[in-house]
């Protein structure tokens, strides 16, 4: 994830330290080029969230797109057309159909996180609280021996459960998954994996 962001800003560097004027004869090609080109990028980071990235695919849109923006303007030039607008019809609404989708689902993904938070710690206070209420149950008559034997047994889990929490809340899904398969009480029995 940072790689692609510390080439872009080196890019961004090189870019405004080495400077270069384009020719306005040129600047048209260059402009649709561009565009289809970002449009590659914010396709390939799309792919990426719905896991169906292929690096090759997008490098030849990248080129493939640029090369054909360009050349669709200079024929446009050739006939006395402005077919370059046609390029940028087409490449500005994938562009944002694209940006709308990354949106949405980096969206989706934080409401997602957040309640699975939220519900691992409200699992934890539940079974912090059964927890307690089963010390409380215990009779006042029993030996003191007694109490401390299960609170023993039980205070080891009840910390557990407390510092799940607290790594499911600080790490995010991941970890209150995690949480939700771990999660037992002193006695059950470990499910074994299949």
């Amino acid at each position: 994830m940072w790689l692609p962001l510390l080439g872009l800003i080196v890019g961004i560097l090189f870019g405004s330290i080495f400077t270069f004027a384009v020719p306005v004869v040129y600047a048209k090609y260059l402009s649709v080029a561009v565009l289809a080109g970002l449009d590659s990028l914010v396709g390939g980071y799309r792919a990426v969230l719905e896991d169906k990235f292929d690096g090759p695919i997008l490098l030849s849109g990248f080129f493939t797109n640029a090369l054909f923006a360009a050349g669709l303007a200079y024929l446009g030039d050739l006939l006395g057309l402005d077919l370059y607008l046609a390029a940028v019809i087409a490449f500005g609404l994938r562009l944002f159909s694209n940006i709308s989708f990354i949106r949405r689902n980096l969206i989706a993904n934080y409401r997602k996180k957040k309640a699975a938070q939220q519900e691992a710690v409200l699992a934890a206070a539940v079974e912090v609280a059964a927890l307690n209420a089963l010390l409380e149950e215990t009779p006042t008559v029993a030996a003191s021996e007694t109490v401390k034997q299960i609170d023993k047994e039980i205070a080891p889990a009840k910390n557990e459960i407390i510092e799940q929490s607290i790594l499911a809340s600080a790490n995010g899904l991941g970890d209150a998954t995690r949480l939700k398969k771990d999660r037992r009480l002193p006695g059950s029995k470990k499910k074994e994996p299949k």
